[in-house]
């Protein structure tokens, strides 16, 4: 335990000494080489792994590629390499359907069923999903409990088969909705899945073909790619999600779900090639001022209350944005609508704790102090925990968690984070000691107990489990998840009834 502390204590000083405290303003001219410390600054303490572009006005002040693009040493990233958007991808799908607007081809106040007629769940509009306030329930607790639950999310053996698959999925279960349309913004994927097949129902074109020639094309987005794994790989210089293993002995890939099939979330593009699209977004070459204000306005709930979201885009003041995390990628893309400014960050090693790179960034283009991030304490709770046993890590964690100024835990998440890449680097018992103690720090979380009874359920034990989602149960009745896995767990408990 002593070396861990000792080993902490130095990192601390060295932090210190680098410029972890609070750093001056710089002159306004000299924001591209404070950045350029700044990022290179973050690479060096593991902090940051990607690209970023800078421009103002529409021109490019600053941009740099730093790090690796895979595992494999020496391969690393360049301008032109291709990140996955995750949830960022959701802007373009809306802007098909905007462009079918446009041609009088659909209405945004249809109802979901004009296009989709199967479709189990009746009243929500085209505007409900582009503002996702549909109520419909979550893809990825329905496929979790009904699509081979017994397999990983990583097993290729796992794979659904695109959005048909997702649609039938939901016509044989017919999981109970979140709301009524209208009532409220939820953010769960299936709103912006479903119009991927209302672009392909009226277009008569398959969503990745439409977006090439009508979007990527026109903006002169060459790089970019919608892409799924039922296809033939497009991308000639794609980044590969990745992040370090536990034990701190390398990185490893975290690149594949088995979700990837059911298209809307997979668009692979590089940061040139998005400040292309911000610049066509400031011209008529893929849809009119009128509609991309419509696009830039609140959502309306039945109550008259407006969400902070358009279409898919978080909405500021004189400013919109996007943001997206999957499978090791992070994406942040920013536009000051009034000044023409724009900054995209792109990372293929999604550290939780992230967020302090953005406000760096932000800070320092606007001429102001700015603070580099608070280290990731997770990671070493993690290897103490493999190296010296659990009660060195609680020690350790107790004592991290008593200097926050230095280290950041990530609260629930972090613990939940790192219980689930241990369980991923095959170390189970350590895991579960990682959500137990999350159940222990934070008792009144249902998330927690959620947790907590996956990670019994994962190692089959059953009756830990079923105690761990009755947990689950009495903090929050209506859990989806602990509801799901407990009618799942009971089911197949019942024995066969005799003749």
């Amino acid at each position: 335990m002593r070396s861990v502390l000792t080993l902490i204590t130095v990192i601390s000083l060295v932090a210190v000494a680098c410029g972890a405290n609070r750093q001056p303003a710089s002159p306004w001219d000299a924001r591209p080489e404070v950045l350029d410390a700044f990022v290179k600054e973050l690479a060096a303490r593991s902090q940051f792994n990607g690209n970023i572009l800078v421009a103002e006005r529409g021109e490019i002040i600053y941009e740099r590629a730093i790090g690796l693009r895979s595992p494999l040493p020496g391969d690393t990233l360049n301008l032109g390499t291709q990140f996955r958007l995750a949830s960022a991808s959701q802007p373009f799908t809306a802007l098909a359907v905007m462009q079918l607007e446009e041609a009088g081809l659909l209405d945004y106040e249809d109802p979901v069923e004009k296009y989709i007629p199967e479709w189990p769940y009746k009243g929500a509009t085209i505007r409900n999903l582009l503002n996702e306030t549909s109520g419909f329930p979550g893809v990825r607790a329905l496929f979790d409990r009904h699509w081979k639950p017994d397999l990983q999310d990583n097993d290729p053996g796992r794979i659904a088969g695109g959005n048909k698959h997702m649609i039938q999925m939901f016509i044989e279960h017919v999981p109970e909705p979140y709301s009524d349309p209208g009532e409220a913004y939820r953010h769960i994927g299936t709103d912006y899945k479903l119009l991927v097949s209302v672009v392909e129902r009226v277009s008569g074109v398959p969503y990745h073909q439409y977006l090439r020639e009508k979007v990527f094309l026109r903006a002169g987005m060459m790089d970019t790619y919608a892409i799924s794994p039922l296809r033939e790989d497009p991308l000639t210089n794609r980044a590969y999600g990745m992040r370090e293993l536990v034990d701190g002995s390398g990185l490893t890939k975290r690149d594949f779900n088995y979700l990837d099939s059911i298209e809307g979330h997979a668009i692979y593009s590089t940061v040139r090639d998005l400040h292309r699209w911000d610049r066509a977004l400031y011209t008529d070459r893929l849809v009119s001022e009128a509609s991309l204000e419509e696009a830039f306005a609140p959502g309306v709930l039945n109550n008259g209350k407006k969400t902070t979201i358009g279409f898919a885009w978080s909405l500021g003041d004189g400013s919109v944005s996007v943001d997206g995390y999957a499978v090791g990628f992070g994406v942040w893309l920013y536009r000051d609508l009034e000044e023409q400014n724009t900054i995209i960050i792109l990372t293929n090693r999604n550290l939780y704790l992230w967020a302090g790179v953005i406000q760096g960034v932000r800070r320092i283009l606007r001429g102001e102090d700015y603070e580099l991030p608070k280290f990731d304490g997770m990671l070493f709770v993690g290897r103490t925990l493999l190296g010296e046993g659990e009660k060195a890590a609680r020690d350790l964690y107790v004592d991290l968690k008593n200097r926050p100024g230095e280290y950041d835990l990530g609260g629930l998440t972090g613990l939940q984070a790192l219980g689930y890449f241990l369980l991923q680097d095959g170390h189970p018992s350590e895991a579960l000691f990682v959500f137990r103690l999350n159940s222990e720090q934070y008792p009144g979380a249902v998330l927690v107990w959620n947790m907590l009874g996956d990670a019994y359920h994962s190692l089959g034990d059953t009756n830990n489990a079923v105690a761990s989602y009755h947990k689950a149960l009495t903090i929050e009745p209506s859990s989806a998840h602990a509801l799901d896995i407990l009618q799942l767990l009971e089911s197949r408990s019942i024995p066969p009834k005799g003749d």
